[in-house]
């Protein structure tokens, strides 16, 4: 090693790596260590700043040694912690213990183990202090196991009763337990209250999930909730939304008046002579505007439908609310908003009434290839705020049942339909039919631009919730199952819309 190198080595820490050595140059002491006085002797000025500025270093270096091995210590946590596969909150727990620390591969594989064992303890049941899932005389039982492990059993079971897709396999914590096969709306409903007689008041000795060795009064409305409001999304996300692909979807906040503020456009830039002055350009706003509204009902299952076990029935709540919320944001959308040519905020209608100021956005041709050809060729007219040809494109065409064929003819063939020269179909794969239940008039169409290109429509959703909540309308008294006899449930769905300009549809509006 050159003359005037310093070894700096980093304190081994235990469960760590060898420790590092690190080469740091300093300059050799240029006068004698010590100069002697009297009868002792006095160090030198500059060997004592020496030897403070080593151990600086050595201090820094210490330091950045630790940064690196912490550093490569939560990449590998990182790294294992993503590989086990291990339920959430598992891996907080070791998250907790080891990050920011310096340990060895092998003192976390340790960990990791441990904890996997555990989980394969619970998992096989007998591990539950002595209990777990009773079997034998009557129905299965967790009998000891904590609360919430208690809980999702039963949640799981309901799912898996009312037909909840996600519930086919269970989750990490669950394998290995034998889950309730339910088959009916009575068989489940003992089971989680342990009221055999359907009399409403719980037997917590034979219920399934208990706490605190008690069932609590809730257990029984908040998992069949849990389950239906499963339902509810899964077969609400089922229903026909066609409204997605040429709406704008949005969150609102509150049920305050929605203001939709569109900045009026720009004329063509002016031409700047050399060393001429820039004018200004003139500019407004203009709004639309809607009010968030709210749409629900009440739904009850009452004991009769226990006692006469009418599980189909149950089983169906979810589902016909689901049609129902479906059918009402189709028609709101459709027959509301689109068919009946609202009033925008200038006073003008959305479509042309022949009688306000033009929009172009108005034909009276039947649906055709014509009369696509010419709705077409309006569209790519369409004006800004400032009278400049904005040239927009549509990409959807909506019809009637009455006129699905001809618009998938239309759209679809290689040559013009009805063409004795068979001309090339110019329409073919320029527009996506979107046939609208809702539409009754047998003849009108409509045509959209797409709303990334064009907003047209917007929709929006109080605070997001674009799928219908289920909620849990009333509280059993304590210790009581149901009051009056049944769970009354409340679905809500609340929203609204409106038009935020004119250039992005057409409307045929077919005379008779």
């Amino acid at each position: 090693m050159p003359e005037g190198t310093a070894v700096v080595v980093a304190p081994e820490v235990p469960g760590t790596v060898a420790p590092v050595v690190v080469a740091q140059e300093v300059a050799a002491p240029a006068v004698a260590p010590v100069v002697a006085v009297g009868a002792g002797s006095v160090p030198d000025p500059e060997v004592v700043a020496l030897r403070t500025e080593l151990t600086r270093v050595r201090e820094a270096m210490d330091g950045v040694i630790r940064e690196r091995e912490v550093y490569a210590c939560r990449n590998l946590l990182v790294a294992r912690l993503a590989a086990t596969g291990l339920a959430g909150p598992v891996q907080a727990k070791l998250r907790k213990r080891f990050d920011g620390a310096v340990f060895t591969a092998e003192a976390l594989e340790g960990a990791i183990g441990e904890e996997a064992e555990m989980l394969a303890g619970l998992a096989q049941l007998g591990h539950w202090g002595g209990g777990g899932l009773v079997t034998g005389q009557g129905a299965a039982r967790v009998a000891s196991s904590p609360a919430a492990f208690q809980r999702e059993v039963v949640q799981l079971a309901w799912d898996r009763l009312l037909g909840v897709t996600e519930a086919v396999e269970a989750p990490l914590l669950l394998q290995g337990v034998r889950v309730p096969d339910w088959r009916s709306i009575r068989e489940a409903y003992v089971q989680t209250t342990g009221d055999a007689g359907v009399s409403g008041f719980l037997r917590p000795e034979l219920s399934i999930a208990r706490e605190a060795n008690e069932v609590t009064t809730t257990i029984l409305n908040e998992v069949v909730l849990n389950s239906l409001t499963k339902k509810l999304i899964q077969d609400y996300r089922g229903q026909p939304q066609d409204w997605r692909r040429f709406c704008v979807v949005a969150a609102v906040n509150d049920f305050k008046r929605q203001d939709r503020i569109a900045l009026q456009d720009f004329a063509a830039l002016s031409t700047v002579a050399e060393g001429g002055a820039y004018t200004n350009l003139a500019w407004g706003d203009s709004r639309e505007t809607y009010i968030p509204s709210k749409r629900g009902n009440l739904v009850v299952i009452t004991r009769e439908v226990i006692l006469n076990d009418d599980i189909h029935a149950v089983r169906q709540i979810p589902q016909k609310l689901a049609i129902s919320a479906g059918i009402t944001i189709n028609e709101f959308v459709f027959t509301t908003l689109i068919a009946s040519n609202p009033t925008m905020a200038d006073g003008t209608k959305v479509y042309d009434d022949g009688v306000q100021v033009s929009h172009g956005n108005r034909g009276t041709a039947a649906l055709s290839s014509s009369a696509l050809t010419n709705a077409i060729a309006a569209m790519l007219k369409q004006t800004n705020s400032a009278g400049k040809r904005i040239g927009v494109r549509p990409r959807y065409l909506l019809v009637p049942p009455d006129l699905w064929a001809t618009a998938n003819v239309l759209v679809g063939s290689t040559l013009v339909p009805g063409s004795a020269n068979n001309d090339v179909n110019v329409l073919r794969g320029l527009l996506e039919p979107i046939v609208v239940p809702q539409f009754t008039d047998v003849n009108d169409h409509y045509l959209f631009a797409d709303p990334q290109v064009m907003p047209t429509i917007e929709l929006g959703f109080v605070q997001g919730k674009e799928v219908p909540e289920l909620l849990l309308q009333d509280q059993p008294v304590d210790g009581q199952v149901f009051t009056n006899d049944q769970i009354s449930y409340k679905i809500r769905h609340e929203y609204s819309g409106a038009f935020l300009g004119y250039q992005g549809t057409f409307w045929g509006n077919v005379a008779g």
